[in-house]
């Protein structure tokens, strides 16, 4: 009968035991440097991709600023005109109209009659310097000028002889014009 060794249960043969956890450890060791490797590789060329990513963003966003900015100045300048023309429309609606003075004027003044200087107030008074040739001519200005019925108290303040190259008779003539002639037609 074969003998009973109830010590070799217990002791084990460790002979080559370190040999074999040197190798796993090795092993293991080489696979994490191996995944490390890969991963910063990996974390690498994702960081090169966003940025080249946020690159492109700035470029689009810089663009995408540029042409607001100028929407903007067409904007602004779009919105002076407007105002502006609100402007023109208002003064335009509310202004003393001198046109229908100027025709009237035009109208009962002697053709040979030539005004050097029209000055007129907003309360009707009309002040008027030119040039004719003769007293004659100047009697037909002002007899056209009182026979208008947009006129009133037309008065002859001075007549003196022209100097220098011209010839005639210098006039100064006040009147006085009837407000309908500032009125807005419209």
């Amino acid at each position: 009968m074969p003998e009973i060794n109830l010590l070799q249960t217990r002791i084990k043969d460790r002979t080559y035991a370190w040999q074999t956890q040197a190798k796993v450890l090795l092993i293991s060791l080489i696979a994490i440097l191996t995944l490390l490797t890969l991963g910063g590789g990996g974390l690498m060329f994702l960081t090169g991709r966003i940025n080249q990513q946020v690159a492109a963003a700035v470029k689009d966003n810089a663009r995408i600023q540029d042409t607001l900015n100028k929407q903007q100045k067409n904007i602004g300048d779009a919105q002076i005109f407007q105002a502006q023309v609100a402007n023109i429309k208002t003064l335009l609606n509310n202004h003393v109209y001198l046109t229908p003075l100027f025709n009237e004027i035009s109208k009962m003044t002697y053709v040979k009659a030539q005004y050097l200087n029209i000055d007129a107030s907003d309360t009707g008074k009309i002040h008027l310097e030119g040039q004719v040739d003769d007293y004659s001519g100047l009697a037909k200005l002002i007899l056209g000028l009182s026979t208008s019925k947009q006129f009133q108290d037309v008065k002859l303040l001075s007549v003196a002889p022209a100097t220098g190259e011209s010839h005639g008779y210098i006039f100064s003539i006040d009147l006085t014009a009837k407000s309908e002639l500032f009125q807005n037609t419209k």
